[in-house]
C-alpha cells in the first residue's frame, strides 16, 4: 500500500498494490494565512500542510488500512519527517523504517539558505524520527556517513535506487550538440554554474543548444527561471535555450535519446535517478564527483566527472563529448552495462526485502544494533 499527499483525495486498486492519496488537510485559518502579506505566515501555512498536516493525517489512514489488512512495516523518508506523528504514537506491533534520501539540513547547507525557525524546527522533527525508527537504511555510503556522523545512529544498510525499464521509442537520432538538463531549477542543482559554462560551450561550438527540463524553485523569492534567463540574454545565448516544465517518463525518454549529452552539474546529490535514467536510454554522462554518484560513475570509463562549481569544467567536458563522438558513445555503452547489471529492479527488490525480512525476524528490542 502506497500512501502520498494530493490534492484531491484518492483511493485506487491495481491488482494486490493499492495508492491512496490523502487529501490536503483543511485547518483553520489556513487560506487567511496562506493569502498573508507577511511572508512568515505563508510559510507558516505551508509548513501546517506539509509537513506536519500530512503526517497527521497519516494516523488516520494508516489505522484504516492497518484495521483491514495488518500491516508489518511501514517505510517513509526522511526529508518532511512525514513519519513523526506515526513514530509518536507507534502501533507496537508494526515495524517502522526511514529510506533516507536527503535530510533537510544537507538540503539547507549546499542550497545556502538560512537557518529559519521552519528549518530548526523541521531538523529536529527529521533528527527525532530517525532515532526513533526501528531501522533505517540508505542508497548511498556518502548518505550512509553524513546522517551516521550527524545524528549518532546506526545506518548499516545500503541499497541503492533501481532503474527501470528504457521506454522504447523509434527513429529518434542523436544530436551530438544537444545538452541537456533534467532535474529542478535550483541552486544546489549547480543550474548557474552551467548557463554560465554554456555560454563558453557557444563561443567554440556556434551550434550548440542546450534544454533545461523540470521545474522552477524560488531563490530569495525570486524565481530561479527567470534569473537563468536574464544571465543567458546577457550572454547573448537566450535563443539556443530550451525550458520545458517537467514531464511525464515516456515523454522524458524521447529527450535522453536525442540528447548528445546529459550534464548533471549539483553541488550535492545523494543518489539521482537522472543518472540511473541517463544510462538506461544510453546517455552520455557529465556529472559533479559529490554525494553518491562517485559511487555510480568511473571517470574517463563509464561518464566524465567535473568538480562542483566550477564553470570551466563544465565548459570544457560538454567540448570534449562534442568534439570526440566516438568516446562519449564509449562510455555511454559500458555505463548502460553497469547499470542494468548492478541496478535492475529485480537485484534491488531482492536486497530490499531481504532487509525487510531481517527486521521481521527479529525482537524489536534488537532492532536499534541492525
Amino acid at each position: 500500500t502506497i500512501i502520498c499527499q494530493n490534492i484531491i483525495g484518492m483511493d485506487i486498486a491495481q491488482g494486490n498494490r493499492r495508492i491512496i492519496a490523502i487529501a490536503s488537510p483543511n485547518f483553520p485559518f489556513k487560506k487567511w494565512l496562506s493569502r498573508s502579506r507577511m511572508s512568515f505566515l505563508r510559510r507558516a501555512a505551508q509548513f501546517i500542510n506539509y509537513p506536519l498536516g500530512f503526517s497527521l493525517e497519516l494516523i488516520k489512514t494508516l489505522a484504516q488500512v492497518h484495521k483491514e489488512n495488518p500491516v508489518d512495516l511501514v517505510e517513509g523518508g526522511d526529508f518532511g519527517a512525514e513519519l513523526f506523528f506515526l513514530l509518536l504514537f507507534k502501533i507496537e506491533s508494526i515495524k517502522y523504517i526511514i529510506k533516507l534520501h536527503t535530510p533537510s539540513f544537507v538540503i539547507r547547507e549546499f542550497n545556502q539558505e538560512s537557518k529559519t525557525l521552519f528549518y530548526q524546527v523541521l531538523e529536529r522533527l527529521e533528527e527525532f524520527c530517525l532515532k526513533r525508527a526501528d531501522a533505517v537504511y540508505s542508497p548511498s555510503e556518502t548518505l550512509l556517513k553524513i546522517v551516521t556522523e550527524k545524528y549518532h545512529i546506526p545506518v548499516k544498510e545500503v541499497i541503492p535506487y533501481p532503474t527501470f525499464p528504457m521506454i522504447k521509442t523509434k527513429g529518434i537520432k542523436r544530436d551530438q550538440n544537444m545538452i541537456l538538463y533534467v532535474g529542478k531549477l535550483q541552486y544546489k542543482k549547480g543550474v548557474y554554474e552551467l548557463v554560465y559554462a554554456f555560454s563558453e560551450v557557444v563561443a567554440r561550438n556556434p551550434k550548440a543548444k542546450m534544454v533545461f527540463i523540470g521545474p522552477d524553485t524560488l531563490r530569495y523569492g525570486h524565481s530561479t527561471k527567470k534569473e537563468l534567463r536574464v544571465i543567458l540574454r546577457s550572454k547573448g545565448v537566450y535563443s539556443q535555450v530550451t525550458f520545458i516544465s517537467p514531464i511525464p517518463q515516456n515523454k522524458l525518454g524521447r529527450y535522453y535519446l536525442k540528447a548528445g549529452m546529459i550534464v548533471i552539474p549539483s553541488h550535492w546529490e545523494n543518489f539521482p535517478n537522472v543518472l540511473l535514467e541517463a544510462g538506461c536510454y544510453g546517455t552520455p554522462v557529465i556529472a559533479t564527483k559529490v554525494g553518491g554518484i562517485t559511487e555510480i560513475i568511473n571517470h574517463g570509463k563509464t561518464g566524465l566527472f567535473i568538480q562542483p562549481q566550477s564553470v570551466k569544467q563544465i565548459a570544457q567536458a560538454i567540448h570534449t563529448f562534442i568534439q570526440n563522438p566516438a568516446l562519449a558513445k564509449s562510455v555511454a555503452i559500458k555505463f548502460k552495462l553497469q547499470i542494468q547489471k548492478t541496478y535492475s529492479p529485480k537485484s534491488i527488490a531482492e536486497l530490499t526485502l531481504g532487509f525487510y525480512d531481517g527486521l521481521l525476524r527479529l525482537p524489536t528490542a534488537e532492532l536499534g544494533d541492525q
